[in-house]
């Protein structure tokens, strides 16, 4: 027996999901390919930002223990560290400008879709309250939901591929850390995905 539409439940249902990025695609594939290939190298950046900091910390321990005085190699490491926060704050605000062109073509083609259905269809639907009042409210969200969807699911790709790398990491060294991480940020994640539908 298929849930109720007002169900907690209705999150675990992948159909507008897959719409939603359907429509997304169809509205707009090559900022779409750019915001995909912005989220990888945002979701990839945090990893080679924590492990340039353990590459510093193990320089440093050496460089005080007296095992090593080796200062070209710390000065490399924090200037490449330094480099990495830049990109990291240039493609953020780069996949925000993105996300906005991309949200703009989403509310185009959202907008196409509405005006050529309310063409085709009956004229007598027109004459029906509750009929105009479900299109027009459908006509003030068109503008802002879609740019919504779009914002959610890049959220939620770009905190699930952080979170694979960082895990990643973790399981190289302290795989213990791997479970307890889990833990933590499983419920923020089931959070968001409820509340972006």
């Amino acid at each position: 027996m298929s849930e109720p539409t007002g169900s907690p439940w209705r999150f675990l249902d992948p159909t507008p999901l897959r719409q939603g990025l359907a429509l997304v695609w169809r509205s707009a594939p090559g900022w779409t390919a750019v915001q995909g290939v912005l989220l990888v190298l945002q979701g990839l950046l945090p990893l080679a930002g924590l492990y340039l900091l353990k590459l510093i910390v193990a320089t440093v321990s050496a460089v005080v223990d007296g095992v090593a005085a080796d200062g070209g190699r710390l000065t490399l490491l924090v200037v490449l560290a330094g480099a990495v926060a830049a990109a990291t704050a240039a493609l953020r605000t780069l996949g925000t400008w993105v996300s906005e062109v991309q949200a703009l073509r989403l509310v185009d083609e959202v907008l196409d879709v509405l005006h050529t259905q309310s063409m085709a269809i009956d004229l007598a639907h027109y004459e029906s309250p509750t009929w105009h009042d479900t299109f027009q409210r459908t006509q003030e969200r068109a503008p802002t939901r879609p740019a919504r969807i779009v914002h959610e699911v890049a959220q939620i790709g770009l905190g699930g591929l952080s979170l694979l790398a960082i895990l990643g990491l973790l399981l190289a060294f302290e795989w213990w850390l791997v479970a307890r991480l889990l833990v933590a940020a499983l419920p923020g994640l089931a959070i968001r995905t409820i509340h972006s539908w």
